[in-house]
C-alpha cells in the first residue's frame, strides 16, 4: 500500500497537523515559513518510514520534492539580501559557499552542545534570586548657582584669613619618671597594688602617662625593688623555689587589638548574604569604604572560609563578582524545597540562540534566523521572559539586538563569557568542504 506523503502527521514547534495543511498555509501566507522546522518534518518522515520497514520510492521522490521546494523557499525568505548567489557559481565555489554556512551552523550546534553539558554539570548549584535589588545610585548633581552669590564667596575666598590660634593644642604631660618613683615607691611598701585605684583621680592625660611608666616599670624587670616586677593581673602563679621559699611567676602584659583585614571581611560577608546578584570588587569597596587591594585581601580571607567541603554556603567567583552559593552537597535537600524556573525546560533552540547571543552578540533576530534556518521571535521572547538575554540597542534598520545577561553567566556557572571555548575550536569545517566537493565533482554538467 503506498504511504500518502501528504497526509503525514507533523508535530512541530510552529505547527501541528497534516502536511499537506502546512503546505496549503505555507502557500497562502497564513504560515510564516521562517517559523517552519524543516528538519523536524524531514525526521517525521523518515520515523513514518520506518514504521513501515520497506522502502517506498514513489512516496520518497513525491516527498524529496516538496521538501526541495519548501527549503528553497525559506531559503529566500531567510537570504534575502545575500550577495552571494550559489546557482551563479561553479561547482567547487558553490561547495566551498555550502561549506562555510554549514560549518557556521555546525559551530553554534556544538556550542549549544556545550551549554547543555555545563547546564547538566551545573544542576547541583542553588543561588540566591532575590528579593534585594541594589539601592540605586544617588546621581549628584550641581545645585542652581547664582553667579553673584558665587563672586562673593570666591572674593572671600582670596581674602587673607585670620591668624590661627593653637592654644587649644598644648597639651602639658607630667614626666614619666614622676610615676615610676611613685610606683616603686608603692612596690617597696606593698607586694600589690591596683592601677585603677591609684589613677582614677587623675585627668585622662596622667592617666596615660601613668600607664606608660607602668609599661616602662614592665619593660626593665626592676627586680631590685623590694615587690618584685610588675604583674599583669592579679591571677599569678605560686611556685616554690630551691630553698623551699614561695615566689610569684609574672604574666607578660599583652595588649590585644582586633584584626582590622578580619572585622573587613565580616562585612564582605554581610554584603554578600544580603545581595541577590554577584558584587564585584568595586561595588564593594565603595560600600565597605575600603580600597580595592584590601577588599581583595579580605575576599581571600573569605574564600578559604567557605568553600567546597567546608561550609553549607560557597564563596565562587562569578558573573564578573562574587556571591555566594549553597554548596553542593546540600544540593539534593534544596532541591526538595527550591525550583529552578530560569533553567527548567530549556529547549535545543533556546540553547542554540543562546549560543548564538553569547557567542555573537549583540545581535538581532534576523541574524540568528540566518544562522539557524528558523525564525527566532518565540524562542527569543521566551530568553527574554526568563531573564537570560535583553536588549542592547538597536541596528539602523530599527532590528532589536539582545545580548546575555549576568544571570546566564551565573546559571551556567561562568566567570565571564570569555571563558567559552573557542568557535574555532567547535565543528569540523574541513570535512563539511570534502564532503560537498566531492558531490559537486560527482555532479553532471
Amino acid at each position: 500500500m503506498a504511504m500518502p506523503v501528504r497526509e503525514l502527521e507533523l508535530d512541530l514547534e510552529a505547527f501541528e497537523g497534516p502536511f499537506d495543511l502546512l503546505l496549503a498555509l505555507v502557500l497562502r501566507d497564513e504560515l510564516d515559513l521562517g517559523e517552519v522546522d524543516v528538519a523536524g518534518i524531514v525526521l517525521a518522515f523518515l520515523e513514518r518510514l520506518a514504521e513501515r520497514e520497506e522502502l517506498d520510492l514513489d512516496a520518497c521522490g513525491e516527498f524529496l520534492v516538496l521538501v526541495a521546494a519548501l527549503l528553497e523557499l525559506k531559503a529566500r525568505s531567510l537570504l534575502t539580501g545575500e550577495e552571494t548567489d550559489l546557482e551563479d557559481l561553479d561547482p567547487a565555489e558553490a561547495a566551498a559557499e555550502l561549506a562555510r554556512r554549514l560549518a557556521e551552523y555546525r559551530r553554534i550546534k556544538e556550542a549549544a552542545a556545550w551549554l547543555v553539558d555545563r547546564l547538566d554539570e551545573e544542576s547541583d548549584r542553588y543561588f540566591r534570586l532575590g528579593p534585594a535589588p541594589l539601592a540605586p545610585k544617588v546621581e549628584r548633581r550641581l545645585a542652581p548657582q547664582d553667579p553673584a552669590e558665587l563672586a562673593t564667596v570666591l572674593r572671600a575666598l582670596t581674602a587673607e584669613p585670620p591668624a590661627v590660634s593653637l592654644a587649644h593644642l598644648e597639651l602639658r604631660f607630667p614626666p614619666v619618671e614622676q610615676f615610676l618613683g611613685r610606683f616603686r615607691s608603692l612596690l617597696a611598701r606593698r607586694t600589690r597594688f591596683d592601677f585603677d585605684t591609684e589613677v582614677h583621680h587623675l585627668t585622662r592625660v596622667e592617666q596615660a602617662v601613668a600607664f606608660l611608666a607602668l609599661l616602662e616599670l614592665q619593660g626593665r624587670r626592676d627586680r631590685a625593688v623590694p615587690g618584685g616586677a610588675v604583674r599583669a593581673n592579679t591571677r599569678t602563679e605560686e611556685r616554690r623555689d630551691e630553698n623551699g621559699k614561695d615566689y610569684c611567676m609574672d604574666r607578660p602584659l599583652r595588649l590585644v587589638a582586633a584584626n582590622p583585614l578580619d572585622r573587613l571581611a565580616r562585612t564582605l560577608e554581610a554584603l554578600l548574604v544580603v545581595a541577590s546578584q554577584p558584587l564585584s570588587v568595586a561595588e564593594l569597596a565603595e560600600a565597605a569604604a575600603e580600597d580595592g587591594e584590601r577588599v581583595e585581601m579580605a575576599l581571600g580571607l573569605l574564600g578559604e572560609r567557605f568553600h567546597e567541603g567546608r561550609s553549607g554556603i560557597v564563596l565562587e567567583q562569578v558573573s564578573g563578582g562574587w556571591a555566594f552559593r549553597a554548596s553542593r552537597e546540600a544540593a539534593e535537600a534544596c532541591g526538595r524545597m527550591f525550583e529552578r524556573p530560569v533553567e527548567r525546560g530549556l529547549s535545543q533552540a533556546a540553547m542554540e540562540t543562546l549560543a548564538v547571543i553569547a557567542y555573537l552578540g549583540p545581535c538581532s533576530r534576523p541574524e540568528i534566523a540566518r544562522l539557524r534556518g528558523v525564525a527566532a521571535d518565540s524562542v527569543v521572547a521566551g530568553l527574554v521572559e526568563r531573564g537570560l538575554i535583553a536588549e542592547a540597542g538597536r541596528e539602523e534598520g530599527g532590528a532589536v539586538r539582545y545580548r546575555t545577561t549576568p544571570l546566564f553567566e551565573r546559571v551556567f556557572g561562568l566567570e565571564s563569557l570569555s571563558v567559552l571555548p573557542r568557535l574555532d575550536d567547535l565543528g569540523d569545517a574541513d570535512d563539511i568542504r570534502g564532503r560537498l566537493e566531492q558531490l559537486a565533482e560527482k555532479r553532471p554538467a
